[in-house]
């Protein structure tokens, strides 16, 4: 950890891509004068800037406008790195930040530097936004000034003073009413014991499911837009890139936790919960968590 130039690093970035550059491509900075240094570790974002800056050069093919802006918003330092190529197709873009995915033709892209450039700044308790239409792809990256402020900002997910099992804990416990979207009929499978342990627990089980009347001895919906009454966390049983319109969904009926299942994961639509001010558990069993956190004490 130390105090870190952001600048220093991206023009780095920019002459160890020089090469890159030569082929039509003009850059533009527009660097904030007084743009603070932050408490970070360097060469891990320096890799960030690599990931993102290559992309973009990657997209334009060889000719157009790669525009590096930073500003600060309060306790909050933005980098935006912006480039005008064709952009990133809708339909794909809830999967950039997922291991193993990529735009780039095979031999060509592991699908691992934008899913390594969010646990990154991750780590540093940013985040990361894209925005894509054809002729301008953004990608926002938010870091802050200091790391004990974290949590007193807005844009944090939560309050980083809280610990994994503690945010886990105090979720389950508030909790009152399950929606289990793709609760599923097979006794054996988890999407059926899963919610039947939740309900043995106490919990009241909303099945979602358009194929379903009833589950659990409960009614079955469609949707979670049909849910007669509110509902505390939206418990996620579907793939991973089904995932973001059941956040949308969740948004508008005013859940207050999206979890995904164990093996669900969808880093975008997470950040898009999160945007909203939902909070968001991925890749995690609930049973298992309650069990371990609550059942046991």
């Amino acid at each position: 950890m130390q105090a870190v130039d952001l600048h220093e690093g991206l023009d780095n970035t920019l002459v160890m891509l020089r090469s890159k550059l030569k082929t039509g491509i003009n850059v533009r900075r527009e660097y904030a004068p007084d743009l603070p240094r932050i408490q970070a570790y360097g060469s891990e974002l320096n890799q960030v800037w690599t990931n993102l800056i290559d992309n973009a050069i990657d997209a334009m093919d060889g000719r157009g406008e790669l525009t590096l802006h930073t500003w600060q918003e309060d306790d909050w330092v933005v980098v935006e790195i912006q480039d005008t190529g064709a952009g990133i197709p809708e339909e794909i873009q809830n999967k950039l930040f997922s291991p193993f995915f990529t735009t780039k033709p095979i031999g060509k892209g592991a699908g691992l530097g934008l899913n390594i450039s969010y646990n990154i700044i991750l780590k540093h308790g940013g985040e990361i936004k894209v925005y894509s239409v054809p002729g301008k792809t953004c990608f926002t990256v938010y870091l802050p000034v200091n790391f004990e402020k974290v949590g007193q900002n807005p844009l944090a997910a939560f309050n980083n003073s809280e610990s994994d099992d503690e945010k886990l804990k105090r979720i389950l416990l508030d909790t009152r009413n399950i929606a289990v979207v793709g609760l599923s009929e097979r006794l054996e499978v988890p999407a059926h014991s899963v919610p039947a342990y939740l309900q043995s627990a106490g919990y009241r089980i909303f099945p979602v499911n358009p194929y379903m009347t009833e589950a659990l001895g409960e009614k079955a919906y469609p949707d979670l837009l049909e849910l007669p009454e509110p509902v505390d966390v939206v418990l996620i049983f579907r793939r991973s890139e089904a995932v973001p319109p059941i956040v949308e969904q969740a948004i508008k009926i005013g859940a207050k936790v999206v979890w995904m299942q164990e093996g669900i994961v969808n880093e975008a639509a997470a950040q898009t919960a999160r945007d909203a001010g939902i909070e968001v558990v991925m890749d995690t069993c609930m049973r298992a968590t309650h069990k371990r956190l609550v059942a046991g004490r």
